[in-house]
């Protein structure tokens, strides 16, 4: 199947389609069901015969004859048990296999933007946990299904033909216990998706620890990362906590209907014999049934819960399998019948999201045998200009520095302001200080804060200082603090937002929550204050997309107060821009290996806006 398949077919039929090469296991495994539940359902009948003819008529030869019958029916139902256990399990086993291979090969095709976007832990849960449970589903769900459907309909049948009315009260319980059924399995099913979620997360946090323990160790970073695992650890605990609840809330709701099925049988039954209209056999056979009833209804339990577990996992792959790869053949790529050995490029241009180039027009042939090095050049003098800015500087040092950034300066220069920036105000600040970044004389900005945004701002000196602090930023040692004053009110003291942030699909100004050509975004929140119509928030950046916490306040409907791009078009008296400040930050410094941590207080406007806002409540 084509990415296009998995995203137009519906997931039941793209779950079918893997059980079409192994459909002779399949139908091995429901006819070895059917019999049992064959067998399941003649016992009580056979019970009932016996005890109305046989052993009130001393037939002891008939009686024990059906008895050596019955007995090597249960010997057969072993055999088909295990038929079903085994053979129905290395069905399951296949159709996984099959999904597997599929999903990583589609794996093998997506690109590093893909890579960049999804964490190996996340991937790793894919490919495991999810398979591991569409593999139940696959082998369990439909013979658990049938076996259910195929008893307790045959049951009821025979009922009917015993007593109608004591099983037309059991076919009134039964369907309140269906409705019951399917009411509980829909909350167990949400449930279970976020606990899959929580699940890609812890592992991602784990792998990303083991991953980089020489780092962390490196840095003295021990602490930092065990709260960053004790974060995630909480979150996945209290999914899982929530999705056993919704299953405890399941089951106390099938043993309460399976009790209340015993107790209107015996009651209704001696009702019924009391006014002489059924007999203590009838009644013994419609207990058995109701036993028979057991085993099925909690077969259809496990069906609710594999199948709102294995659905998760299978939506989860669907999404994985429906994403195209960025780079794919032109429809006229033609093979490579004769390879020679040698490589060759021509106008090749790479640049990642969101970044300038960092290839351009580059033409290269390689011979077989032959060795390409590539030399960096000594750093050259920057077409920026020096310009002495004032500037606030709250932290510097041989290799970094950090500035207290006022709003309305932007960073770097680009098409409409060619200076006046940072970069600038660094250039002339910094002096004979810069060693170079990237083979020019510039500081190295190594997080980025938007023109109308205030707070603390990090650059680096030199390459090694750049490439330690950028490594921090990507590992997520590197941590930001803002405040914010955020339109509405909050109803929880803290939350998180977890929602891929990249370009808007039709202002490339802006940047929006969205599935297509986009990074993963985590942003951490907390209330600090609550005001009538407005809440003082704190938040901490996991990722670092560009305008990513007002992207994201804007998404759950409560955009930064001064924001027109994403909030309200019009201005807010005393503000030149929207309500966000860089308070905190951070970091490992590149050279000693210790722990720094900066503050900066909230500029005047934001403070004179706080005081209005406590004067108004």
């Amino acid at each position: 199947m084509t990415t296009r398949d998995f995203r137009t077919r519906s997931p039941m039929r793209i779950f079918l389609s893997y059980f079409r090469p192994h459909r002779g296991l399949f139908l091995l495994d429901m006819t070895c069901a059917f019999f049992i539940s064959l067998v399941d359902l003649a016992f009580p009948l056979i019970s009932r015969t016996a005890m109305y003819h046989w052993l009130p008529d001393k037939r002891y030869s008939v009686f024990f004859t059906v008895m050596a019958i019955v007995l090597i029916a249960f010997v057969i139902r072993s055999i088909l048990f295990f038929v079903v256990c085994y053979w129905g399990h290395t069905f399951g086993i296949r159709v996984e296999a099959d999904i597997r291979r599929d999903l990583f090969a589609h794996m093998q095709e997506l690109g590093f933007d893909f890579y960049d976007k999804n964490r190996t832990g996340q991937l790793m849960s894919r490919l495991t946990t999810d398979l591991f449970e569409l593999t139940e589903l696959a082998h369990h769900g439909p013979e658990d299904l049938f076996i259910s459907i195929v008893t307790i309909v045959g049951a009821l049948a025979v009922m009917f033909t015993i007593q109608w009315r004591m099983a037309l009260v059991v076919s009134v319980i039964l369907p309140v216990f269906v409705l019951t059924v399917m009411h509980r399995r829909r909350s167990m099913g949400r449930a279970s998706r976020a606990a899959k979620q929580k699940t890609g997360a812890i592992n991602a946090e784990i792998e990303s620890g083991l991953s980089g323990v020489r780092t962390t160790k490196a840095f003295g970073n021990e602490h930092q990362q065990q709260r960053r695992f004790d974060g995630a650890n909480e979150v996945f605990k209290t999914a899982k906590r929530e999705f056993h609840k919704q299953m405890g809330l399941f089951n106390a709701s099938m043993e309460f209907f399976l009790c209340i099925l015993n107790v209107a049988v015996i009651a209704y039954g001696g009702l019924l014999i009391m006014q002489e209209r059924m007999t203590y056999i009838d009644l013994i056979t419609f207990s058995l049934y109701i036993s028979t009833f057991i085993s099925p209804i909690r077969k259809l339990a496990n069906f609710a819960e594999m199948f709102s577990n294995g659905f998760a996992g299978l939506q989860r792959f669907i999404e994985l399998m429906a994403t195209e790869p960025t780079i794919q053949d032109a429809p006229d790529a033609a093979g490579l019948p004769h390879p020679r050995g040698e490589v060759g490029i021509h106008h090749v241009r790479f640049a990642y999201p969101d970044s300038p180039e960092v290839l351009h027009d580059i033409d290269l042939t390689v011979a077989p045998g032959e060795t390409v090095a590539v030399r960096v050049p000594a750093p050259q003098e920057t077409v920026l200009t020096a310009q002495d800015i004032p500037l606030d500087v709250v932290y510097e040092d041989e290799d970094v520095i950090v500035v207290n950034k006022p709003t309305g300066m932007v960073v770097h220069p680009a098409p409409g302001h060619p200076d006046g920036t940072l970069v600038n105000a660094l250039l002339h600040h910094c002096g004979d200080s810069l060693s170079g970044v990237g083979g020019e004389k510039r500081p190295g900005i190594v997080d980025r804060i938007d023109r109308d945004t205030s707070g603390l701002i990090i650059a680096a000196k030199n390459d090694t200082a750049h490439l330690a602090l950028s490594a921090q930023l990507a590992d997520h040692t590197l941590a930001r603090t803002y405040e914010c004053l955020a339109v509405g009110n909050f109803r929880e003291d803290s939350g998180t937002v977890d929602a891929p942030i990249g370009r808007h699909p039709t202002d490339r100004k802006k940047m929006a929550v969205t599935q297509k050509n986009s990074r993963r975004a985590v942003t951490h929140w907390e209330v600090i204050a609550r005001y009538p119509g407005v809440t003082h928030l704190r938040c901490r950046l996991e990722t670092g997309r560009t305008h990513q916490i007002r992207v994201h306040l804007a998404h759950i409907g409560h955009p930064i107060l001064g924001d027109t791009v994403y909030g309200n078009k019009k201005p807010v008296p005393g503000l030149t821009g929207q309500c966000l400040h860089a308070t905190g930050l951070r970091f490992i410094h590149p050279r000693t290996g210790q722990p720094v941590e900066l503050t900066c207080p909230r500029p005047e406007e934001f403070e004179r806006m706080l005081e209005k806002l406590r004067h108004r409540a």
